[in-house]
């Protein structure tokens, strides 16, 4: 049996699946690069208290945040800002709701049990949104979107252009959650299952309301010879009592991610690719790389983000950022 309480800044992670998860909530992230980072160097760490136990078939775990902390993001002036390059149009003047550090405590708790090799778990979290809904917004002019499939970007041109604020604010909602993992020889599967009561959306007469919605992610990885590793994940999104006027959301997304990674050179060489796809909205994001370990302590590497899709994906709003990368990494 182990029991342990842990105070100060952290970062604590309940999900079980890779990179897209419901329940990957707990510590705010850092997105002014957009997704490009992997999901882990994104968090944010912030204060909380910890408390963890464990038997052979049995752990637990429950947390308490005292101050609300958000997401690290650009509304403007940055290829990955919320509304992207919109100040060339002009200026988009935005009301910063409730963002301070105050205290609005964020608490909850994990559950679950070992079977052998299979875990399961139960979790529960009492949380602020990290990254800002926007509220409703008032134009003199009404806004052309009941024929239209509009992007933020037009959306930011409609605020400019009618001299209007663009209310952004932080809602709580209650989370609950399932997440399961097992191993089977080489194989291994998880999955990520979450019911979220209240999450806000904007509909075409740019009024906010709120709706619940369910989110689930499953996933298989394989561990094969000569270093060879491949990962699959399916993911979906519904908002129940779904309202077809709903902007820049359908009722149902659907998902495909994964990862194949392959070792040469007696492991001196990884190649890999990394990709998302969203089904809904025919959008991708594809990163394939290569990583050098000649010398020791010396990594070198090159790669490319490539992002495609419609305008009005998120993947597509950002198809300009597409870029090729190297990097270089030394440790002494």
């Amino acid at each position: 049996q182990i029991a342990s309480v842990r105070l100060g800044n952290q970062v604590v992670r309940w999900d079980r699946t890779d990179e897209v998860s419901p329940l990957n909530i707990i510590n705010p992230e850092d997105v002014r690069e957009g997704a490009l980072p992997s999901r882990s160097s994104r968090k944010i760490a912030v204060p909380m208290v910890n408390v963890e136990l464990e038997t052979d078939t049995v752990f637990g775990q429950a947390l308490f945040l005292p101050f609300f902390r958000p997401a690290r993001f650009d509304v403007t002036e940055s290829d990955w800002a919320l509304f992207s390059h919109a100040e060339r149009a002009g200026e988009v003047r935005v009301d910063r709701v409730n963002e301070d550090w105050s205290l609005r405590p964020e608490f909850g708790g994990r559950a679950g049990v070992s079977l052998g090799q299979f875990d399961i778990a139960v979790d529960y979290f009492q949380t602020r949104d990290d990254v800002p809904s926007i509220g409703t917004i008032a134009l003199t002019d009404p806004f052309d979107a009941a024929n239209t499939r509009p992007s933020r970007l037009d959306l930011a041109r409609a605020v400019i252009d009618a001299d209007a604020t663009v209310p952004l604010a932080f809602h709580s909602s209650s989370i609950a959650g399932l997440d399961f993992e097992t191993v089977w020889g080489s194989f291994g599967f998880r999955g990520d299952l979450a019911y979220t009561d209240r999450r806000q959306f904007l509909d075409t007469a740019l009024t906010a309301f709120e709706r619940s919605v369910a989110d689930w992610v499953v996933g298989a990885d394989y561990n094969g010879p000569n270093e060879l590793y491949l990962n699959l994940q399916f993911q979906q999104s519904l908002i129940l009592d779904y309202l077809p006027t709903t902007l820049f959301t359908d009722e149902l997304t659907s998902g495909v991610s994964g990862t194949v990674r392959k070792a040469f050179a007696n492991r001196t060489l990884d190649a890999a690719v990394r990709f998302f796809y969203e089904v809904s909205n025919d959008s991708y994001y594809v990163n394939p790389y290569l990583e050098m370990k000649y010398w020791k302590n010396v990594t070198l590497g090159v790669g490319a983000d490539l992002l495609g899709g419609r305008e009005t994906s998120t993947l597509g709003f950002y198809k300009d950022n597409s870029q090729m990368y190297l990097t270089t990494e030394v440790l002494f």
